[in-house]
């Protein structure tokens, strides 16, 4: 614990020093409501979407604020999670279900921009470090500019089960981005995560163990999650995706859909999807753009290299199990 206080107080510095100063006072004067949020399934695009939404609305980015090592997440997730659970297990890849009180005061700070973290301004240092200023403005100075911006796109990796509630009480736009689950498996395994290890996904203590609403939803499928938690980390690393998409196409009318491969192709439209939805968009994304999340032996990568790269990565029988969880599910991959 003296050492998650350690980070918690050099992240607090850091924060602040990139501008958390003027979030947290410019925080009072914005509305959750007036915000965007981002949600997607991890190593499906939700980076590259929230940097492009953020250069199109002259927003500024908040990255990840459900992740577990942030001081208030943590608190929240201390009311969520029971207490015969296994933290190590289950924190990283929890999505919660229900606003209760707590979690609507983080989520509503998080929209205005109320905390100073330099673990969520992530997204703000790519976009400054990528030409999106004058030449030879310091970085701190861009930062602060970005600060000073009343718009904000929040990234929720772990956000999709939350939305419908989202909605409801905060009435705030969310675009969710798909990417087909094969793509998703090649990228993650490819990521070399050490923190995320998919042998900790349990579909049955993520889906149906926690009390907080979401077993309405998912035990019609128990004896399906039962079998589907058989498998090996990959295999659960699918089946969690195919069965958080499909709550996502249950409750359609909350989400605003992005296809990741027509948006890298630049087959999708954001601009034009924006300015329908009602968005004031202010200039286009350039060209071969990476988001900071982009893996180093990727970046050279043209769009479509990227798009099609699972199929060269993933043997045919992976491939073949992909297909299988997906049928098994019903979702569209």
């Amino acid at each position: 614990m003296n050492l998650a206080r350690r980070c918690d107080r050099q992240a607090l510095r850091q924060g602040l020093a990139g501008g958390g100063a003027v979030d947290w006072a410019m925080s009072g004067f914005l509305r959750p409501g007036n915000s965007v949020v981002v949600t997607g399934f991890w190593r499906s695009g939700t980076t590259f979407l929230l940097e492009q939404l953020t250069q199109l609305w002259r927003a500024k980015p908040v990255f990840e604020p459900f992740q577990p090592e942030l001081p208030g997440y943590r608190a929240v997730l201390d009311t969520l999670v029971p207490a015969t659970m296994e933290r190590g297990r289950t924190d990283h890849y929890l999505m919660p279900y229900a606003l209760d009180d707590s979690l609507v005061r983080y989520v509503s700070r998080v929209l205005r921009y109320g905390l100073v973290d330099v673990r969520i301004q992530r997204s703000r240092s790519n976009l400054s470090a990528h030409g999106r200023g004058p030449r030879g403005v310091p970085e701190s100075i861009m930062q602060h500019g970005l600060a000073m911006r009343p718009r904000v796109v929040a990234k929720f990796v772990r956000g999709a089960l939350l939305v419908p509630a989202l909605r409801q009480r905060l009435a705030v736009p969310v675009f969710h981005i798909r990417r087909c689950p094969h793509g998703v498996l090649a990228s993650y395994k490819s990521a070399g995560w050490q923190d995320f290890q998919a042998d900790r996904i349990g579909l049955r203590r993520l889906l149906l163990e926690i009390d907080d609403g979401r077993a309405a939803f998912f035990a019609p499928m128990a004896k399906l999650i039962d079998e589907l938690d058989q498998g090996n980390a990959d295999q659960r690393l699918v089946a969690y995706w195919a069965l958080t998409e499909k709550f996502v196409d249950a409750h359609a009318e909350h989400y605003i859909k992005v296809p990741y491969e027509a948006l890298a192709t630049g087959e999708f439209d954001l601009a034009a999807r924006l300015a329908q939805a009602g968005f004031d968009v202010k200039r286009a994304r350039s060209d071969g753009f990476n988001s900071s999340t982009t893996s180093a032996h990727r970046a050279h990568l043209s769009a479509r290299e990227r798009v099609d790269s699972w199929r060269h990565k993933l043997s045919d029988e992976q491939i073949r199990q992909v297909d299988d969880i997906v049928a098994r599910v019903g979702v569209r991959g």
